[in-house]
């Protein structure tokens, strides 16, 4: 694994794994394993909501 890329800790493990089984985080395709462009889409939905609540 390349040593520029943040590893979660326990807590944002547990996190990340929780908020998966409430929302769907990106569309992951079938895929094995997330990707990071899974990530990037499901950061960019985050986004889109954000922006859209502050606009109501």
């Amino acid at each position: 694994m390349p040593d520029n890329i943040a590893m979660f800790d326990a807590l944002g493990v547990r996190s990340c794994r929780a908020a998966s089984q409430k929302m769907p985080l990106a569309s992951l395709n079938h895929a094995d394993t997330i990707s990071r462009l899974h990530l990037a889409e499901a950061l960019s939905y985050r986004a889109l909501a954000e922006d859209n609540r502050h606009a109501a």
